[in-house]
């Protein structure tokens, strides 16, 4: 009996310290994983994108295995990786990438302005009577844009708002376009600067219903304008759907600009990919700088991409500011319009007679 109490001690004894090393190499485990996640808890999952300015300034910035990030580096991570410590939800993260292409973008727009208009206001004696070909072009592209906006408002209300929405037509365009460019990325890629311009939209809409309608005609508005006591009834079912709808617009334009431009931005970051893959089968040191030019065909694409996602989220826009006018106003328009036809000459001549 001794000696099998002195086994099964034994035995006793050597599970006892089997199982304090278990539990010490699992808190040894358990604090490298929180090292390891409090390391990395900026670490987020992008999709393969071309490279950028600013991510080659993050990559080469990285300081050695060891060695505290300069400040040059934490900024680069910030501009990529966003200021926030936890991912957003449904945004994922918050980066100032963007804000910092939809800069350039601003400055750019302003400088083609000024350059419109420099050459016009210089010679403005001869610039009637002998316009250059640079003139000709500048003025055909606001005489279409006007014919645009004024199309959907009408002449009285288009010019008022052709400056805000031919300047975001034109903004919006060339923040498309810089992702066609090496080394730079389309600010409207980021739901972060998409959201903010149909925010824009948003706010002028709105300040239109206020001062065209009045708080009075835009309550009704948003009820329906109930005409009998059937729509009374239904007035509180429409006034919960109108306003849904006026908070999905601005939502709707924002994500259908970001997906579109998120979508052309990793079509052209994995064929980049995959043309840096192919040259890395012949030559890994050469892969870093040479890459097949796969997405050539796809930039053809792009552009028409890009100047058609300007144009819809342009003409949603106007939309939804038309939308707000009121409506005895495009009735005048229209009865006027229709005594201009040319199917009411006869009706004019015989009055005039």
């Amino acid at each position: 009996m001794s000696d099998e109490n002195n086994l099964l001690d034994g035995l006793a004894q050597g599970a006892s310290g089997q199982l304090a090393e278990a539990e010490h190499a699992v808190a040894g485990a358990a604090g490298e994983l929180h090292n390891a996640v409090g390391q990395h808890t900026r670490h987020v999952d992008h999709p393969p994108e071309p490279p950028t300015m600013i991510g080659l300034w993050y990559e080469n910035s990285k300081p050695d295995p060891g060695m505290p990030a300069s400040s040059s580096h934490k900024l680069a991570e910030n501009m990529i990786l966003g200021p926030l410590e936890h991912p957003v939800p449904i945004i994922n993260y918050a980066p100032w990438d963007g804000h910092f292409f939809l800069l350039i973008s601003c400055m750019l727009t302003v400088l083609i302005a000024l350059l419109s208009t420099r050459q016009f206001r210089a010679n403005r004696a001869n610039a009637m009577r002998e316009p250059s070909r640079g003139q000709i072009f500048i003025e055909w592209v606001v005489e279409s844009m006007d014919k645009f906006v004024c199309g959907v408002l009408g002449p009285v209300h288009g010019r008022k708002y052709l400056p805000f929405i031919g300047t975001l037509f034109v903004l919006i365009l060339i923040s498309n376009l810089m992702g066609m460019v090496p080394l730079m990325k389309p600010p409207t890629a980021s739901l972060v600067i998409t959201l903010s311009l149909a925010l824009c939209t948003f706010i002028v809409v709105q300040y239109t219903a206020m001062t065209k309608l009045g708080p009075g005609k835009l309550f009704m508005h948003l009820c329906g304008d109930p005409k009998d006591a059937i729509g009374y009834v239904l007035a509180p079912l429409f006034f919960v759907l109108e306003v849904i709808g006026v908070i999905a617009k601005p939502i709707s334009l924002s994500l259908r600009l970001f997906g579109n431009m998120l979508g052309k931005d990793i079509l052209l970051g994995a064929f980049t990919m995959m043309g840096i893959m192919l040259v890395a089968v012949l030559s890994k040191d050469l892969s870093h700088y040479v890459g097949v030019p796969l997405t050539i065909p796809f930039y053809f694409l792009g552009i028409l991409l890009s100047a058609i996602q300007a144009l819809v989220f342009a003409i949603l826009s106007a939309i939804y500011i038309l939308l707000m006018l009121p409506h005895e106003h495009h009735d005048h328009d229209d009865h006027g319009h229709a005594h201009d036809a040319p199917g009411h000459a006869p009706l004019e001549g015989a009055h005039a007679h």
